[in-house]
């Protein structure tokens, strides 16, 4: 199936406006107070659920594999 590229560009036109017209819409504030319901509140809080600890040889773990990529792409690079 093959569409005209005037056909494909009129089709992105009319849903750009249909979008631009929806956002319009959210941010009027005389459209929420017909009905639309406002937006959370953006009061972010902490979850300490979700909170980790860090490893304590997280430091040396990263060196450690950081110098065995080195010794490895120095191997590659002298054809071994």
């Amino acid at each position: 199936m093959q569409v005209n590229i005037a056909d494909l560009q009129e089709m992105h036109n009319q849903f750009r406006q249909h979008l631009d017209s929806g956002l319009k819409v959210l941010a009027d504030p005389q459209e929420q107070a017909k009905g639309l319901p406002p937006a959370p509140a953006a009061n972010p809080r902490e979850v300490p659920e979700g909170k980790a600890t860090p490893a304590s040889d997280a430091e040396a773990a990263l060196l450690a594999q950081n110098s065995d990529s080195e010794k490895l792409e120095s191997q590659i690079a002298a054809g071994h």
